[in-house]
This record gives C-alpha cells, sequence and structure tokens, in this order.
C-alpha cells in the first residue's frame, strides 16, 4: 500500500514542485561554477549570438523561467490532446529534472531551450492539424517559423523534412499543403532579401564535417554520459512503450509516432551536427520525459517507483561530477 502512495506521488504536483525546487538549487549551484560561460546561436545568415543577456544573473533567471516555459509547453500539449494514456505530471517533473540539472544548458541562457520552446509550438500546430487538409495555413505557419528561426539558428531548418512527415502522419498534408510548406520556407528569406536586410553573399552553410576532434571538443566525459543515458532510457521506454501505443486509436497513434519521429531525428541531428550538438538537448530530452511518461503509465509493476529514482539518481550523479570537476581541477 505504501509503494502504491509513492508511485502515485510521482504522478502529483508535489513531486513536481519538489522536482523543480531541488532542479532549480541545482541549476544555480551550475551557474555559480559555469555561469560565465555563454551558450550561443549558430545562424545561416545572422552573427553569432553571444551574450544575449549581459548581466550573467539576469541571464540565468531568464534561461530558468524559459526552460519553465517548455515544460509549461509539454504539459499542455499533453492536456489539450491526451496522448499520454493516463493523466499525469510525471513527464514534467522528469523533463524539468533532467534539464536544469544539466549545466550546459541550465548554467546561462541557453539557445537550447529556445530551440525546443520552437519546436512544441509547431507541434501544437501540427497536432492541431489532424486530419485537416483544407486548413494549409497551419502548415505555412510551421514552414515560416521554422524558416524565420533558421536565420538565427540554422539548427531549425533541418527540422522541415520532420514536420513534412509529421502533417503527412497526422492525415493533414496534400500536394497543396506541401505548396504551402514550400511557400512558408521561402517566404522570410525572399521578404529579407527584397527589404535588404538579408545578404546571401554572407551565407555561412554549417560545418557538418564528422570527426573525433569535434566530439571530444562538444562533449566532455560527463556530458557525453548524460546524453548516453537519455539515449539509452529513451530508446528503452520506447521499445517497450510501442506494442500498447500501436493498440490506441488512430489520432493518438499519429500523435505518438510523430514524437518517435521528432526524438529519432534529434539524435541523428546531434551525430551529423556535432559542433552544434548542445542546441538539441532540451528538444531530446522533450521526447525522452514523454517516454518516462509511457511508460509509467502504462506499466502497473508495484516497484515502478524505484525505475524512476534510478534514473533521476544517475543524472544527479551526472550533475555532482559536473560541480565537482571545477574544485578538483584547481
Amino acid at each position: 500500500m505504501n509503494e502504491e502512495r509513492i508511485n502515485k506521488y510521482l504522478n502529483s504536483r508535489y513531486c513536481l514542485v519538489t522536482m523543480a525546487v531541488v532542479s532549480v538549487i541545482l541549476s544555480y549551484l551550475s551557474f555559480l561554477f559555469y555561469g560565465k560561460d555563454t551558450l550561443s546561436c549558430n545562424g545561416l545568415f545572422a552573427a553569432r549570438a553571444e551574450n544575449w543577456i549581459e548581466a550573467p544573473a539576469t541571464a540565468w533567471m531568464a534561461n530558468v523561467a524559459l526552460s519553465f516555459a517548455v515544460a509549461i509547453l509539454l504539459f499542455n500539449l499533453n492536456r489539450v490532446y491526451a496522448f499520454i494514456r493516463e493523466f499525469t505530471l510525471i513527464h514534467v517533473s522528469a523533463f524539468t529534472f533532467i534539464t536544469l540539472t544539466n549545466p550546459t544548458v541550465s548554467a546561462t541562457f541557453s539557445a537550447s531551450n529556445l530551440h525546443a520552446a520552437l519546436i512544441l509550438v509547431c507541434t501544437t500546430i501540427l497536432f492541431h492539424s489532424f486530419q485537416r487538409k483544407l486548413q494549409r495555413g497551419t502548415i505555412f505557419l510551421v514552414g515560416f517559423l521554422l524558416s524565420l528561426c533558421s536565420v538565427f539558428d540554422y539548427a531549425a531548418l533541418f527540422y522541415i523534412p520532420v514536420f513534412f512527415i509529421g502533417f503527412a502522419q497526422v492525415q493533414a498534408m496534400s500536394f497543396r499543403g506541401f505548396l504551402a510548406l514550400l511557400t512558408g520556407v521561402i517566404l522570410p528569406y525572399w521578404v529579407g532579401y527584397a527589404f535588404g536586410w538579408i545578404d546571401f553573399q554572407q551565407l555561412t552553410l554549417p560545418d557538418l564535417t564528422i570527426s573525433w576532434e569535434k566530439y571530444r571538443d562538444t562533449f566532455d566525459p560527463v556530458n557525453a554520459v548524460r546524453v548516453i543515458i537519455t539515449a539509452a532510457t529513451g530508446t528503452i521506454l520506447g521499445f517497450s512503450n510501442v506494442f500498447k501505443i500501436m493498440a490506441t486509436r488512430l489520432q493518438l497513434r499519429s500523435y505518438n509516432g510523430f514524437f518517435n519521429l521528432l526524438a529519432v531525428a534529434t539524435l541523428l541531428f546531434m551525430v551529423i551536427d556535432v559542433a552544434n550538438a548542445n542546441t538539441y538537448i532540451v528538444t531530446l530530452n522533450c521526447c525522452v520525459a514523454i517516454q518516462i511518461a509511457h511508460f509509467f503509465s502504462i506499466h502497473k509493476f508495484t516497484r515502478r517507483y524505484m525505475l524512476y529514482f534510478s534514473l533521476m539518481l544517475l543524472y544527479l550523479a551526472c550533475t555532482t561530477a559536473d560541480l565537482l570537476k571545477p574544485l578538483l581541477s584547481e
């Protein structure tokens, strides 16, 4: 009976508040150790965006607020479209903890949080388009948003094919829908060029060459372990959930199928675009948090809470190692 109460606690708002408080404290410690490091965006035309917010403390607070905004988007997406089997908050709790305990994306203002917010907004538009082939404005809007943001963060451009497939999954894509998507993609660059805001001679293509040196420079051992834990968790839980999800109705299969596609594509982009891999971390966290919620909604064994706490302890161990590095190096 007591164990079942713990399982219920994991799905409650009380667990969410607890995880949020602990996460913010650990994020603040990360800020104290790493807050001077700058995370940035790489645009196709815009210069590398360094130090968006000059005051380090303000940058950290803005980033925490942005992380919570992404968590709210994640919660609201399931509240409206109910693609998780039961109502739960465990995916929001898991996302908050996994994200804010990672110094790479929580110590200062992070492009990764902005990227995840963009992807979730576009996902909301996608889900709203289920079996609505005549509402091509939503397809145009997604193409426009991704294309516009690619001026400042070229990673957004990689997700255009992902959302094209996503609209096909939700049965909203047609030939005219494809033209709407293409128009949305072209429009920001067309307008920017017409008004002289964009000079195609200044086009900077992303460096997608793969080398061991790039992996070594991007992922220190602790960060690499954290990404491996996230990828392994999403993969294992995804395979354990897939058969139950396939038994649900078409609409829910389409929604969850898109999140599976999004997770695989995000991992692929991290491998290909290794120099900019940190941009994709929060988006990957969103996908894995949803798989965690599916797993705890589908599988009802008594001690499932032990699996959740063990997973969170792995992330906590990574955070502890990150916080100890500056102390040990002195």
